[in-house]
């Protein structure tokens, strides 16, 4: 079977996870073919331990502070977008140790872009390194970290539920999987998981990288999940709950300014290109 990051107790230690996953990794090569994999994978590992707030521990916080005193902070009118995902959410950006998420930019566009006495507020938790797999685990899902406590936590504190929720999800489960179906399967898990708690969502797709220039199986495999969440957010089964964006930072954009040096996340520039980039789309779903 194919190896997957656990979730040890909110994975406080990144070096810890960056040892394990590499040898996980290293013992399921069985030919020189995969070498570029595991070094792409080390790299993103790497990146994620050098981030001082590994497991989104200034995320979080940013999280939890605005709504503290709900009452008199917001109305239960106020529209309020959760993001969440892995490192492309956090704000990972190698080889800078601060974090630089597009959820600021987002919510900056948006009170620009949405009519409203009472501006958006947008939040986010994002986990370098976790797969999908990883994220719809029913453990996770529940725990500390989960998306559904998350959305729970919303709604006790604000006495209504969020407007929107945000999901970044699949790019790390390119270098464990071997056909899309598990990563597909892991994020309409989390867009149901919402669901439940009465939140829309939307699924913005596998952004591409200089990985998957290299990699065609990966490119491939991140073109059949994005092509099966759209399909999905467009069906019945979704219930006008959920909405596929294409990632604003397009294939044509790899390798300049807008990305790091390691091809696989973004530059501080290429996260504000993001969060602007998504907040047209966002602004109409929220109206």
């Amino acid at each position: 079977p194919t190896p997957k990051p656990k979730d040890t107790g909110g994975m406080r230690n990144a070096y810890y996870v960056a040892s394990t996953a590499a040898v996980k990794v290293m013992g399921h090569i069985n030919n020189a073919l995969h070498f570029p994999l595991l070094r792409i994978f080390m790299l993103l590992f790497a990146s994620a331990s050098s981030c001082s707030a590994f497991v989104s521990t200034s995320s979080v916080r940013r999280f939890g502070q605005p709504f503290r005193n709900s009452h008199a902070l917001l109305s239960a009118m106020q529209k309020k977008v959760f993001c969440y995902g892995d490192s492309l959410t956090a704000g990972t950006s190698p080889p800078f140790h601060e974090l630089f998420p597009y959820g600021p930019h987002l919510e900056s566009e948006l009170k620009r872009l949405v009519p409203s006495d009472v501006s958006p507020i947008v939040r986010w938790s994002g986990y370098p390194g976790w797969c999908a797999t990883t994220m719809a685990d029913p453990s996770t899902l529940d725990g500390p970290s989960g998306l559904r406590t998350f959305l729970r936590n919303i709604s006790a504190k604000t006495g209504s539920p969020a407007s929107l929720c945000i999901i970044l999800a699949g790019t790390n489960d390119l270098a464990y999987e071997t056909d899309s179906q598990p990563i597909v399967d892991a994020i309409l898990t989390l867009h149901r998981a919402s669901h439940g708690e009465e939140v829309p969502t939307v699924a913005v797709a596998i952004p591409p990288s200089v990985w998957q220039r290299q990699n065609s199986d990966a490119a491939n495999m991140a073109a059949e999940v994005n092509a099966r969440l759209e399909g999905w957010c467009s069906s019945s089964e979704a219930g006008g709950m959920a909405k596929f964006i294409e990632c604003p930072i397009d294939v044509s954009t790899v390798g300049n300014k807008l990305w790091c040096s390691d091809g696989l996340h973004f530059s501080p520039a290429g996260f504000k290109a993001l969060g602007e980039g998504l907040a047209p789309s966002i602004a109409k779903f929220l109206q």
